[in-house]
Parts: C-alpha cells; structure tokens; sequence
C-alpha cells in the first residue's frame, strides 16, 4: 500500500532528477485541468503535436510496443539476477534483481517500502542485501553485529541527506536562508539534545520530575464531571461521555486522553512549564503534527488531495509561531528576569547553544519542533499500544501479574473519608527504585517496542569500507563473511532495525505480541532498546516514563472495550510515525475506577 513515507523515501532518497522533478510534477497534475480549460477557452493551435509519426498513432504500433516492453524487461531481469563481482577481501552485497533499466527497485518501493523490504528478508540467506532506487543503493543489514560494523567506522559514514537537511527543510520548515547556519550547528544541537535527555543523570532528573507529575495526574485521569467547566483538559479533548447508567464509568477516546495527559507529564521537565500554559493546542497540535510527519516531508502543498496534509500544515504554523514567540523570549531575557523565572531547562539550554552558533528565532523554533517531536512520536504512541496490546491480550493471567508484580512500584492507596458524602481522592504513589523488580512489565514495554518502533535514520558512505559478520552470525555455521560497500551507498540503519524485529529467524512468531518474550532477557534495559532501535537513544527515556505510566494507570483503572468487557477488542490500523508507528483513527474504550480498598 502506498504510504507517505515510501513516497517520501523513494523520492528523496533516489536520484536527483526524479528528487528536483517530484513537486513541479504534483504541481502539474494539480493544475492540469485548469491547463485543459484554458487551452480550450483560448482554442490553443495544437498541431506541433502531428510532429509524432503516424505509424506510432495506429493501432498496429501498440502489439510493438508491448513486445520490446517485455523483451527490455526480461533482459533487464536477468542482467540485475546476476551474482556481484567479489575480490578475494570482501564480497559484493547481493542485490535485488529489477525489471526496469532505469527506475529498478523504485516502484515496488512505492507502491509498499516495508511489504517490498520484508518479501526480500524473507527470501534471502545472507545478512544483508541492497536495492536499487532509480541509480541509488540502498543496503539493508539483518544483523544488528553489521550495524554496528557501520556505526563504528564514522570517519567513511556521514548522515545521510534525508535525515541532514530535506526533513528539516520539508517537515520542519527549516528557512532555506538558515540552511548553512544550521547544518554547521546541526552536530552541536544534537549531541545537546543527547547530553541533556539521554545522559544518565540528567534522564533521571527528567524521568524523576515526570514520574512526579503522573503521581496527581493519573489519579485524575477522568472526574467523571458533567460540566466541561470542571474536567480536566484531557478530558476536554477526548470526547468524553459519562454512563448515567454504571457508576464511575465514561466512554472516551483512548488516544486523545493518553496524549493530552502523558505530553504535559513528559514534556514540561524539558520545555518548562511556562511554554505549554501560554500555548493552549499545544499537545494536539504536535499530535496531529507526529501523526502526519511523512505527509509533510514530501513536501507537497497545503491543497493536494493527500488525508492529512491540511491539518498537518496548520498545526505545525501554529507551533512554528508559538516557538519563535518563545525563542525570541529567551532571546531577550524577558523570561529570565522575572521573579518567578523557571530554573533552566533542556529547552533553554538548547536556545543556548543555538544562540552561540547565531541562528535565527524561525531556524531555533523549527529545530526546536524537530526535538519535540522525537519526544512525543516516542512516548505517545508507546504507551497508547502497550495499554492497548495489554488489554486486548486474550490471556486471562496476564493483568492480574502485572497488578501483583507492580503493586509496590506503582502504590495506589484510597484514604478513609471526610465525610460520608465526599470520598477522599485517591493517591498514587511510585517508588522508581522499584521499576527494575517489573520484568513482565518491562517486557511488554519492549515487546511493544519491537512491533511498533519505526526508526528512519540511515548513514551515507563517504568512501569504500568493509563490514564483517560476527561469528555466531555465519549462514549454516560457516566463516563470518565481509561485505564491501561502495562510496554513495546508503546505509539504512533504521530499517534494518524495524526488519530486523519481525524477522521469523530471529524471534518466533514475530507478528504476535507476546508479553512475556524479554522476562528472561539477560542484557541490560538500555541494551535491549538498542537491539530494537538503533540509534533512536531518546526512546530509552520515553520507556521509563511509559512504564511508569502504564504501571499507574493498571493500578487505578479498568479499561474495556466501548460497549463494555462482553465486547472485543479491535485494534486499530498503524501508519509509519517518525519514531513510532501511530494508530490510524482513535479508538473508543470504556473506563472505570479500579476497586480499592480504604486504608486505615
């Protein structure tokens, strides 16, 4: 099926002509039948056209046609199916065979770039494999020992340009007038971005702060208040309606609720809590902004015909404003004087290092926006699938574990009553301590992680190099094989990733969601994220806050499907996120206050 994201891939990730030509293409496709009409209204001359020969207009042409079509198909074929050259130090990566000279792999790619990737998994023995898009290689690695081969050798490999500058220019409406500011300040912002989320201490503090937070919002999570006046803002947004015939029970829109009350648990410890109160839509707009990234990183114009497209534009205008606003206020110091100023943040640290490298407030707000996403693509949907996968599992032993396994880490504890008529609210109360003494927990973290995780980013290579296999990687216990690959390739690190985790020969029975597939996995937490994502390092944050949230929210509501627990679970249909795969439409569910018993 043809998606955003393989257009975007198998446009910008080919040859240039086919890159330069995409968007005045759409442009004429768009404008055709205006094109159509104006030429008929003027009665345009359109004799130049008699120019094509005659035996080319008649019928007899067209048997022709269709022989040397398929002739120049078959010998492309079987050219393509032939075995690489090798030299006696490195093999030549496999390819995969095309029936067109010219476009080669292109349009399987478009038509469906994982259902193309994972038919060649499938069929093939070796390690690693390359496609062809339209004169571009593309080098697919089925072991993660080859993937690391790549990343270590940074002195042949750079950042490919999808991931340099076409997504921050089409996506993030990176101004094309800051391009050469940007570009020299990209690695510093990066590895700030890293340093201040990714670094042990500073994930704790962060990870600390937001678990905090969840510690009042959670409890909170539905009111169960009639008046709009009196809910909570993610109650607000989630389309909320309360059963008058079961009590403390509403039926609501499980996406929306996760989104509006997780971002601001995870995002304020980074942005600060000023940003998001001055910017109301802020969560739904950088939802709808995650949901339809690929849509923008075409490129294409606000009016074309593509599901998304419209809304995805006006979010990401709004946030655009919203965070120029904010930078120029960091800028000025006008944040900073005040008397109740915030203690810096990462987001204020990142303006920092922004303003030594002289970017622009438009430039700082879209690669602000870029960090922003990669936080919520990667905490959102992450807990929106495990709550789901969680309570949509037929197993009937599964909750009640993850109850009794988290009941320490996540405490919910119900105090006695004031007054007979105005019950206590209930507390929550996390020991993060604790979290690592929850394997199944963990597990069906990961395990969500493996299905789910959609990593993009690939490397280009700046000259030849050779990769070796490890030992325990060796087809039918051979000798460990080393691949040549060529200066130009492209190195997909984040497909490989997403093949990687639901390959048949790596996990059993890769396209079900088992719980309890990690509980005896004897790497590390971080190391288990790595084997699943690569290089997307904000996502070993993103799961403790997911963890913890899931663990609180288990602990204090019942989730059943819309029209109550006699009813089934239908999951809904993915699209590729930027980080996460996101649902394609939200899902209504049925949520009710978890029995516990008062303490004393």
């Amino acid at each position: 099926m043809v998606s955003a994201r393989s257009i975007f891939y198998g446009v910008n990730a080919s040859n240039a002509i086919i890159k330069q030509g995409f968007i005045p293409s759409c442009w004429l496709l768009l404008t055709s039948p205006f094109i159509l009409l104006i030429v008929r209204f003027l009665r345009v001359d359109i004799s130049p056209l008699s120019i094509i020969p005659e035996a080319w207009r008649s019928l007899e042409f067209i048997p022709q046609a269709v022989f040397a079509f398929v002739v120049v198909g078959l010998s492309t074929r079987i050219l393509s199916g032939r075995a690489p050259r090798s030299n006696e130090f490195a093999r030549r990566v496999p390819a995969v065979p095309y029936w067109m000279p010219w476009t080669k792999n292109l349009e399987p790619y478009l038509l469906s770039d994982y259902g193309f990737l994972r038919s060649v998994r499938d069929s093939t023995i070796d390690g690693i494999f390359s496609y062809n898009l339209a004169g571009t290689v593309h080098h697919a690695l089925l072991y993660q020992s080859l993937s690391k081969a790549v990343l270590s050798q940074s002195t042949s490999t750079s950042d490919a340009e999808t991931d340099v500058w076409t997504i921050s220019q089409n996506a993030l409406a990176m101004p094309q007038s800051a391009k050469t500011q940007y570009l020299k300040a990209r690695f510093a912002l990066n590895n700030a971005f890293k340093t201040e989320l990714v670094d042990q201490n500073n994930r704790q503090e962060l990870t600390k702060e937001s678990v905090s937070s969840l510690q009042y919002t959670l409890p909170d999570l539905t009111t169960f208040n009639s008046s709009i006046v009196d809910q909570m803002p993610w109650e607000r947004v989630s389309d909320l309606d309360i059963l008058e015939d079961m009590e403390d029970t509403v039926e609501t829109n499980l996406m929306s609720l996760i989104n509006e009350s997780l971002s601001p648990a995870a995002l304020n410890p980074i942005t600060g809590s000023t940003f998001p109160e001055s910017n109301q839509l802020l969560f739904v707009d950088l939802s709808t902004f995650s949901t339809y990234f690929y849509a923008l990183a075409t490129g294409l114009p606000r009016f074309f015909p593509l599901r998304g497209l419209t809304p995805a534009y006006l979010s990401r205008n709004r946030l655009l404003q919203a965070l120029t606003i904010h930078h120029e206020s960091l800028s000025s110091g006008s944040i900073s004087t005040d008397a109740d100023a915030e203690a810096p943040t990462p987001l204020s640290q990142l303006d920092a290092v922004m303003s030594t490298h002289d970017l622009p407030p438009p430039a700082r707000a879209a690669a602000t926006l870029g960090f922003l996403n990669q936080l919520v693509s990667s905490t959102i949907p992450l807990a929106f699938w495990t709550l789901l996968r969680i309570h949509a599992q037929e197993s009937p032993t599964l909750l009640p574990e993850l109850l009794a396994e988290t009941k320490d880490y996540a405490k919910a504890t119900q105090p006695p009553p004031i007054h007979p008529s105005f019950p206590s609210p209930t507390s929550l109360t996390f020991s993060t301590t604790l979290a690592s003494k929850c394997p199944l927990l963990t597990s069906c973290v990961l395990e969500t992680l493996r299905l789910y995780a959609t990593p993009s980013s690939s490397k280009l290579v700046t000259k030849d190099l050779s990769i070796s296999e490890e030992k325990e990687d060796a087809v039918a216990g051979g000798l460990p094989t080393t691949w040549l690959l060529k200066a130009g390739d492209i190195v997909e690190i984040g497909a490989s990733a997403w093949l990687r985790n639901t390959d048949p020969r790596l996990h059993l029975d890769p396209k079900a969601w088992k719980p309890e597939r990690f509980v005896n996995s004897s790497t590390t937490l971080d190391e288990a994220i790595e084997s699943l994502v690569g290089e997307e390092e904000v996502l070993r944050w993103a799961v403790e806050i997911v963890m913890a949230f899931v663990a609180g929210f288990i602990q204090l509501w019942v989730l059943e499907p819309k029209g109550g627990k006699e009813k089934k679970w239908k999951l809904p249909g993915e699209r590729a996120g930027s980080v996460m795969a996101v649902p394609r439409g939200d899902i209504r569910v049925r949520i009710r206050k978890r029995e516990i018993k008062v303490t004393k």
